[in-house]
Parts: C-alpha cells; sequence; structure tokens
C-alpha cells in the first residue's frame, strides 16, 4: 500500500490500458482525455466515475489541473510506426507538440509519454532532440527510457520508449525502471489455454505445452516459453511476413472468430487456433473484466493501440520512486491484481471538464526553438 495516491492527467488515454497500471502503482486520474468516441465510452463504462474529457488534446484548456502530480499519455504512435508510413513529425496525427504545450500549461511534477521504438530510430533524431530541448526549456530533465512489456508478464513481443521528464525542483530528478520480477515473464501457452478450451477443443493443452517449451534467443538470454509478435489491429488480412511470424507460435492471425475453436474445426487440414477478442484482449494484457465499446474493427484497434497495463504499472511504480523515494517490493507489487474495487467504484476527486479553447490559438504551443 502506498502511504497516499499521487494524481494524474492522462493525454490520449485510448481504452485504459495506461490508466489501470497506473491507478496499480497508485495514482488516481483527475481527467483522462481521449478524442475517439468510442475509446471514451470505453473508459466510461469501465470506470463510471472517471472524468472523461472527450476532446483533441490540442484543444483542451489544461489550466484547471495546474499542480498535478504527473502526466502521462500515449501520443499517437503511428507517425513513428513500423507499419505506418513512418512521416514522422510530418504527421498531421503528430501529437508531441501538443504534449508540450499540456506540461507546460499543467506544469506537473514528472511526466511520461509512450510511443514504439521506431520513435528512437536514427531518422527521428533531429526531431527527438527538439522535443528535449523543448521540455527542457519548460523546466524537465528529460530521460529516453526502453521497456519491453514481455519482461512484465505479456505474452507478447513489444518494446515501447518512454519518454520520461522530471521537473528540476523536484528533490530527485532521476527516474529508473524497476527491475523485472524473476520468473515473471508469461508464456502465451499458459495466457491463453484457458480460453481456448472453452468449446471443447481436446488440443488446447498440447498446443499450450508445445509453447511453453519452446525456447527463443533474446539478445544474449535464452527465453523459455513462447510469445507473440506485436499486435496490431485486425484489418481482415496479415502481411506476409506477419503471418508467418504468427504461424511460428501456431496462430493463424488472419481470422478472427467470434469463439474459441471446437475438436471438429481442429480436424481441418493445416489447423491453427485464430485469436477471439478476449484472447487479444488477455495478449496486451487487459483483464478478463475490461470492455471494449464500439465495432468489432472499434474495440480490437483500441485492444491493439493499448499500452499494457502491466507494462504502465512498472513506469507507475518508477514515478512513484522518483518523486517520494517510495522503494516498493516490486515482485509483490507486480503479483497483485490489477484490478480492485476503487478502479471499478472509483473514489476519486471529480473536475469538472474544462472547456474547449475558444479560438486555434491553444492548438499550438507557445513555444519556440532557436
Amino acid at each position: 500500500m502506498v502511504p497516499r495516491r499521487l494524481t494524474a492527467v492522462e493525454l490520449c488515454a485510448g481504452a485504459g490500458g495506461m490508466l489501470i497500471g497506473m491507478h496499480a502503482a497508485g495514482f488516481e486520474h483527475l481527467a483522462a482525455i481521449e478524442v475517439d468516441p468510442k475509446a471514451a465510452a470505453t473508459l466510461r463504462r469501465n470506470v463510471p466515475g472517471l472524468n472523461v474529457i472527450e476532446a483533441d488534446i490540442r484543444k483542451v484548456d489544461f489550466s484547471p489541473y495546474q499542480g498535478v502530480d504527473v502526466v502521462v499519455g500515449g501520443l499517437p504512435c503511428q507517425p513513428y510506426s513500423i507499419h505506418g508510413s513512418r512521416k514522422g513529425k510530418d504527421d498531421d496525427r503528430e501529437l508531441f507538440l501538443a504534449g508540450v504545450r499540456a506540461v507546460q500549461r499543467m506544469k506537473p511534477r514528472a511526466f511520461a509519454f509512450e510511443n514504439v521504438s521506431g520513435f528512437a530510430q536514427v531518422t527521428h533524431t533531429r526531431y527527438r532532440n527538439v522535443l528535449i530541448r523543448l521540455f527542457r526549456r519548460v523546466g524537465y530533465d528529460v530521460q529516453l527510457v526502453q521497456i519491453d512489456a514481455q519482461d512484465w508478464g505479456v505474452p507478447q513481443r513489444r518494446v515501447r520508449v518512454i519518454i520520461v521528464g522530471i521537473r528540476k525542483d523536484q528533490t530527485s530528478r532521476l527516474f529508473a525502471l524497476p527491475r523485472a520480477p524473476e520468473n515473471f515473464r508469461l508464456d502465451i501457452g499458459s495466457a491463453l489455454q484457458d480460453l481456448l478450451q472453452e468449446n471443447g477443443w481436446d488440443g488446447a493443452v498440447q498446443w499450450a505445452d508445445r509453447r511453453r517449451h519452446t525456447h527463443t534467443l533474446r539478445g544474449d538470454k535464452i527465453d523459455r516459453g513462447a510469445v507473440t509478435p506485436t499486435l496490431v489491429g485486425y484489418s481482415g488480412t496479415a502481411p506476409r511476413n506477419s503471418a508467418a511470424a504468427w504461424e511460428d507460435v501456431e496462430i493463424n492471425i488472419s481470422r478472427r472468430p467470434a469463439r474459441a475453436p471446437t475438436s471438429k474445426e481442429a480436424t481441418v487440414p493445416g489447423f491453427m487456433p485464430a485469436l477471439t477478442e478476449r484472447m487479444r484482449a488477455r495478449i496486451q494484457g487487459f483483464p478478463d473484466s475490461w470492455l471494449f465499446e464500439g465495432g468489432l474493427s472499434h474495440r480490437d484497434q483500441q485492444i491493439a493501440n493499448g499500452f499494457p497495463p502491466n507494462a504502465a504499472r512498472a513506469v507507475g511504480l518508477g514515478l512513484f520512486t522518483a518523486l517520494e523515494g517510495l522503494e516498493f517490493d516490486v515482485d509483490a507489487v507486480m503479483r497483485t491484481p490489477l484490478l480492485d474495487h476503487d478502479i471499478v467504484k472509483p473514489r476519486r476527486k471529480i473536475v469538472p471538464a474544462p472547456p474547449l479553447a475558444p479560438g486555434s490559438d491553444l492548438a499550438k504551443p507557445n513555444i519556440q526553438v532557436a
């Protein structure tokens, strides 16, 4: 238990992956801002007392939240994704400058924005350095940290970059991810076996055992147990190289069934199980009780775009330690359930949603780069 809960405002909150993890790490959200109405509906459905602001972060007045402890979020990653056009700063979905403006207006003690690993590529070095200078100018020491979700109990290869800033007047100005617990890694067989058995597929146990006993090389170490490739939104087809990577773990990623397979379906030559919505959410690390709003494609996109909650919890523990000097028993904390009654029926400080800016001037940060 933390001695007191710190406050957070989340930008581009999506379906709530980071929100779940930050709450589990000891943070209360004063607001969650999300422009997509389907994702905003997901947040409201799962956390009825949450202050959800359905708006573009470039047009929000953040002044009611000045003094919040942390600002976090998953600013759109498509500009830097290897699956996208990789336009970077020239992509109209790029919102890092809006993130700078939000930090400048709220003046949090710290911030943490996650993005895909492509953000750290050499191609984006100049723009990355511009952002770091901007954050430093508004009073923050900045560092880039890499996190691999599979180290935090997520059965998926999902590497992300976290841009962390600590306000310069804080006693501790250094952020560090906690060390992942030993034997905390979760293989895809153990993660999905029960879901795959739901309709009587008698081969689910053998399928899961093969995943558990697969050894893979990652860097200079050997991991026991297979995890999946990075989950992306379902589009009805999958690129050939992506489909092949999923076939390596005996999953047909090109199908999107409504239910688990039956033993009869498994007799078809070349059969491989496909992923239901709940299986996809389980791979991403969402609790089974978390429900998604919208049509099929909207729900799958929300799941795929989410920041895995346990990875977010690790980031939250690092932020809490940096700000409060509190050392956690990380092994014990990470093995507790992500959800409790506090997040289902939140005892939160409710802050009225701020109005949208009356003009377009708030859409541009009041910052210049020499």
